[in-house]
């Protein structure tokens, strides 16, 4: 999306998770724009995330409460932006971001495929 002249947004709380996961900072991309977790961001997980919703959806879930816990803070960051797709390719937070009405897809949903080439045409 981001080369395709399209801001990409993505939470810091994300940019926090893949940098624990691989081990160093990641690289800066132009077009990737970080959504902090600031007052709008809190606002939003308090109002429309409390706990005792979280406990609610924790209950049709076999992920941990604190593990859900972390996806409505990232799902939070979204909710903050007027707009915004939400996209991951971790299904609890997909699943989260649809119940609090968030556009929700993966990223293999914005993937076009190259056109597939003939035989002849390879060879020039």
């Amino acid at each position: 999306m981001a080369h395709a002249g399209r801001p990409v947004l993505v939470g810091a709380l994300t940019i926090a998770e893949a940098t624990r996961h691989q081990g160093k900072p990641l690289p800066r991309v132009q077009g990737i724009v970080v959504v902090a977790f600031d007052e709008l961001a809190a606002t939003e997980l308090g109002v429309r995330m409390p706990s005792s919703e979280l406990k609610k959806w924790r209950q049709g879930s076999e992920r941990g409460l604190a593990h859900i816990k972390y996806d409505a803070l990232i799902v939070s960051c979204a909710l903050r932006v007027p707009g915004c797709i939400f996209v991951s390719m971790d299904d609890g937070q997909l699943a989260l971001a649809k119940r609090f009405g968030l556009a929700a897809h993966q990223p293999q949903d914005f993937y076009d495929a190259p056109e597939p080439v003939e035989p002849a045409e390879r060879q020039r």
